[in-house]
């Protein structure tokens, strides 16, 4: 038998001898069975004649007839793709770079809400990062390689917009803001300057992570 023949033999057992039950693993199982029947209603004509050759059963089950069983069998499933489809796609695996945690950099004047911030987003499953900040350690950036930056307006010896400005001229990674102004005119300035938000503080956890997850998705999108 030829590897061919053995991945077919083996498609044949999982689509229709439940042989695929994943040890146990219900999900697991649907979702082989549901790449199973992919692959069957994808076959060509003449794989399927190949596939119903290795499965006949001369003379009860004739390879002609195990042919026109997959072909029935095979319009089955099509009408039924709609409920079997979203079994392979709820858990096709991530590629390498979605399943990483993504890579949050945070450049704050007052270290207790550094580490409240970082305390939240590692909860939420991010990686973080802190970076007191001086033009110094501005240069270790791009060591980090973070997927997001957020930055205090207020830093010592320095402007968070400037900071903001600056990110946004070398880095392609989204930066938060993070102010305490109410009258409109820092998310103006933050808007110009190339924040994608301008979060007032104070919030919550749930805020902050919401928010950064938003950004986070926006970006996915816009970079495919």
């Amino acid at each position: 038998m030829t590897n061919q023949d053995f991945v077919k033999y083996h498609l044949y057992q999982a689509l229709l001898s439940g042989v695929a039950d994943a040890g146990g693993n219900k999900a697991l199982s649907r979702c082989l069975h549901a790449q199973a029947k992919l692959r069957l209603i994808n076959m060509s004509d003449e794989e399927l004649w190949e596939l119903a050759k290795m499965t006949a059963s001369p003379p009860e089950r004739p390879a002609e007839l195990a042919y026109q069983g997959y072909k029935r069998a095979i319009e089955k499933i099509r009408v039924t793709a709609s409920e079997w489809l979203t079994d392979l796609q709820m858990r096709r695996p991530l590629p390498e770079e979605e399943r990483a945690p993504k890579k949050i950099l945070i450049i704050e004047s007052a270290p207790i809400l550094s580490k409240k911030l970082a305390a939240a987003l590692s909860e939420a499953g991010f990686s973080v990062a802190l970076l007191p900040f001086s033009f110094d350690t501005l240069l270790k950036i791009d060591e980090i390689n973070a997927d997001m930056f957020i930055v205090d307006e207020t830093l010592p010896g320095g402007d968070g917009m400037e900071v903001c400005s600056w990110l946004r001229n070398i880095f392609s990674a989204p930066v938060i803001l993070l102010g305490r102004d109410f009258s409109g005119k820092q998310w103006a300035r933050a808007v110009k300057a190339g924040a994608d938000f301008y979060l007032r503080e104070p919030f919550s956890d749930r805020v902050l992570v919401a928010r950064v997850n938003a950004i986070l998705r926006r970006y996915k999108v816009l970079t495919r």
